[in-house]
């Protein structure tokens, strides 16, 4: 590939213009084989001194669905906060954006933005990986510093545009989860 080659940068920014994310799913299988081939293309993302710190877990079939039980079981019987991936204190035109999002994204699935109970159940789809044949975790050792976050940052964006650039659908959700040192 000749660096500058139109043919090469119309083909990418089209699929970086086009990826969307998906919250319904087929149940279409996707071939382990595929996931393994994304993956080991998404590996040459970069990273700082080449340390790829990133793990991923690929959960299939009943792993999956037990995962998924598990965790929408723990997301019903939370009496804590809601989690924020925006802070309060965030800037306005960050939040802004922000809440346009919410009341396009909850326009189009029907639900009222004031409905707390529907936004809950909502919520708890992420959970079941919105009914995605194939369920991953991405992690990182806790110990690792913000440069390792933005190299997992670069793995998964790496990973969305494979995925996209193959036809398939991928949603990517964040939650971060207690650990202990």
């Amino acid at each position: 590939m000749d660096a500058g080659d139109a043919r090469y940068s119309a083909v990418v920014d089209e699929v970086l213009r086009s990826r969307r994310t998906v919250r319904a799913f087929e149940v279409d299988e996707v071939p382990i084989e595929t996931v393994i081939d994304l993956l080991d293309v998404a590996r040459h993302a970069p990273s700082t001194f080449n340390t790829q710190p990133w793990r991923v877990h690929v959960l299939l079939g009943d792993a999956k669905r037990e995962l998924s039980a598990a965790l929408t079981q723990a997301h019903e019987a939370a009496t804590g906060s809601a989690h924020a991936a925006i802070p309060r204190a965030a800037p306005q035109e960050v939040r802004a954006r922000q809440g346009d999002f919410f009341a396009r994204y909850y326009a189009t699935i029907g639900i009222d933005p004031n409905d707390a109970t529907a936004r809950h159940q909502q919520t708890a789809r992420n959970y079941a990986f919105f009914d995605a044949p194939v369920g991953l975790i991405f992690t990182l050792d806790s110990s690792l510093t913000h440069h390792s976050w933005l190299d997992l940052g670069l793995f998964i964006q790496n990973f969305m545009i494979a995925t996209h650039a193959r036809g398939l659908a991928r949603s990517l959700r964040c939650r971060s989860c207690a650990t202990s040192r």
